[in-house]
């Protein structure tokens, strides 16, 4: 006889209404959690959903379904934390306190916030406190809130952070919304809430067990982002003790608040092609985790490596050294942002590289614009950013010498297949602007060019053939069609010189030019040094232009000196 084997209940699922969630129990949101983040938007479409699930006559409407919550039921504080549905629960308390505050009735108002803040029983030997706590660093300003909300609203808005600056807003929203509503009860909806509103509970035993959950259900369209769960299985799986790991979790959010939300999240994007080295395969949260296997790599990211990431990212966002200042502002004019990736990892590796760092940020800079102006694809574009980063790899342990690059040096074929764009066609290749750019750099001030603000890609030779007797003796027989988008005929102006230029000839244009102390773009001022425009003019023009691109693009490094 077969004996079965024993099965261990990993969790409990349950429906229940929001008095069984919150009626004597406690919760906290783990210091691994995203601070909160729901703003007046998400607090609007719940109190709207839920005053008009209220007010339904239809059968079967009666109850509201708030979705799912993943508790893990343990810890010494003897509150369940808050693994998934932190969001949804601080938001109901805010609404809860609010609808209290304008209960007449002393009973009725005790009732309901006891939902909010306990009440104090000296014969349990307990004491009052919030219901729900949220992360560490807000708690204090919350639980302000939940006890004296008069007083905090006359708090200044900005001075907080923004995970209390949301969490006053939607008090405030649901106070002032309750007050407007018209034949408003708010005994009647407070009941509606905590006896027809539904969650469907997941209460973990193991908090390992928890978090698989919550991973899982998140993989599939919850609103948290994977970076957010990356967060919660690293710090979980650092092996670190509670306060470090709290520690962990109040800079990985100092940091995300000093980049910014949105450039946080980025930036791992970008960590993830540093280690993997091609364009996604899983989600971007199990393929970092992989490459962080190990407790010590893990406690590496959280100590150090992120927090540098970090830095450099904020300093290619906004350079201080002109030279890398120039070379960034060609590289975001592409309108692509895969080039981030080994520029970061360059930065991370500026001191071991030496004089070889601006070299190698000029060459990648040049790859660029070839794979610009072939062009590449998005996954031809990732694939070859993926394999200079592993060649950089090499290069920086010491195993590849800078003139045995290959992959950031364009091929024969990929120049080839560039010069005949750009004498071809050049203005029909998507952002040839940032190649204009690029090629101030190579001629006189480059980084003086580069300053020199917003512009737009002129045609020297009008775009469109007309009937101007100028331009059509000088382009006869079909040359200003083959010739106006060629890479030679194309310059950088200003938004508001190009609308004065228009389908000017030539003298025209260069007095407009020269009338204006000249343009600041060294490669579009020395057209006026040109005595007339003729096909022979841009021919020579787009040579120069292609020579300078080309010498960049596949000229090889010199070979690391040897440090003394």
């Amino acid at each position: 006889m077969t004996t079965q084997p024993k099965l261990v209940t990993l969790f409990r699922a349950a429906e229940e209404n929001l008095h069984s969630v919150f009626k004597e129990q406690r919760y906290e949101v783990p210091f691994y959690q995203r601070p909160y983040a729901w703003e007046k938007e998400q607090a609007e479409d719940l109190f709207d959903d839920l005053l008009n699930a209220s007010t339904s006559t239809k059968k079967g409407e009666d109850t509201y379904f708030l979705g799912s919550i993943v508790l893990f039921d343990g810890g010494s504080s003897g509150r369940h934390k808050i693994i998934d549905g932190q969001q949804r629960l601080v938001t109901l308390q805010l609404l809860l306190l609010a609808i209290s505050q304008v209960i007449r009735k002393d009973k009725d108002r005790d009732e309901l916030l006891a939902y909010v803040r306990s009440t104090e029983n000296v014969f349990a030997g307990t004491k009052s406190e919030p219901v729900v706590t949220v992360s560490e660093k807000y708690q204090k300003f919350f639980s302000k809130l939940v006890y004296a909300p008069d007083d905090v609203e006359k708090v200044d808005m900005k001075t907080l952070s923004k995970p209390e600056y949301n969490m006053l807003e939607n008090y405030t929203f649901f106070k002032d919304r309750i007050k407007i509503e018209k034949k408003f009860d708010p005994v009647r909806f407070g009941v509606f809430i905590m006896q027809r509103c539904l969650v469907a509970s997941l209460r973990a035993t193991q908090e390992e067990s928890a978090l698989r959950i919550f991973t899982v259900l998140n993989d599939r369209g919850v609103d948290l982002h994977p970076v957010d769960i990356l967060k919660a299985r690293l710090i979980s799986s650092s092996g670190a003790a509670e306060n470090v790991m709290e520690k962990y979790a109040r800079e990985w959010e100092e940091t995300e608040y000093s980049l910014g939300r949105a450039q946080f999240l980025q930036l791992f994007n970008y960590i993830r092609m540093i280690y993997v080295k091609s364009r996604p395969k899983k989600l971007l949260h199990e393929e970092v985790l992989e490459e962080l296997s190990t407790r010590p790599k893990v406690r590496s990211f959280l100590d150090d490596e992120l927090h540098e990431y970090a830095d450099l990212y904020a300093e290619i966002l906004n350079p201080k050294d002109p030279a890398l200042r120039a070379l960034v502002k060609v590289l975001e004019a592409t309108a692509q942002r895969d080039w981030v990736a080994p520029t970061l990892y360059l930065l991370r590796n500026r001191d071991e590289l030496g004089e070889s760092f601006l070299a190698l940020m000029q060459k990648l800079t040049a790859i660029s614009m070839a794979m610009l102006c072939v062009p590449f694809t998005e996954g031809q574009r990732v694939g070859r950013y993926g394999r200079i980063i592993a060649e950089l790899d090499e290069l920086v342990a010491g195993g590849l010498s800078p003139e045995k690059l290959t992959h950031i040096n364009a091929t024969e074929d990929e120049v080839a297949k560039m010069e005949l764009n750009l004498a071809a066609n050049a203005y029909e290749l998507r952002n040839i602007k940032a190649f204009l750019l690029w090629s101030e750099t190579l001629i006189g001030d480059g980084e003086r060019s580069i300053e020199s603000g917003p512009m737009t890609v002129e045609h020297v030779l009008p775009n469109v053939p007309g009937s101007e007797p100028y331009w059509l003796n000088r382009f006869p027989n079909g040359k200003w069609e083959e010739l106006s988008n060629n890479i030679g005929n194309l310059c950088l102006v200003s938004s508001r010189m190009n609308a004065k230029l228009a389908r000017r000839d030539f003298p025209a244009k260069v007095e407009i030019i020269q009338r204006r102390s000249r343009t600041g773009w060294a490669l579009t001022d020395e057209i006026t040094d040109s005595n007339d425009w003729t096909p022979a003019a841009i021919s020579d023009r787009a040579s120069r232009i292609i020579k300078r691109a080309k010498g960049v693009m596949t000229t090889q490094l010199p070979p690391r000196r040897k440090k003394s």
